[in-house]
């Protein structure tokens, strides 16, 4: 499965997953376009976001930067994406 780091800093958060403005998000665009995946981006404040769930969000803080690696697979209803792993920087 292709794959992709994304980076940003974590953003305050309540619940067990928060969405990630992706610092580097003209290359994860190309990375959507390439790959062909059905998923549509979501924005604020002009950066992509990508959503962190609570597997990967229990090893983050508010303000740590981070890197996010997600991977493409395909489904009946097309081509989605998840996450596999992070690092807290």
């Amino acid at each position: 499965m292709k794959q992709f780091t994304v980076r940003g800093i974590v953003p305050p958060f309540k619940r067990n997953e928060f969405w990630l403005r992706v610092d580097n998000g003209a290359e994860l665009e190309e990375f959507f376009k390439v790959e062909k995946i059905d998923t549509k981006l979501t924005y604020a404040e002009g950066k992509p976001l990508i959503c962190v769930r609570e597997k990967f969000a229990s090893c983050c803080k508010p303000g740590n930067h981070i890197r996010h690696t997600i991977e493409v697979y395909d489904r009946k209803d097309g081509r989605r994406i998840r996450g596999i792993g992070i690092k807290v920087l």
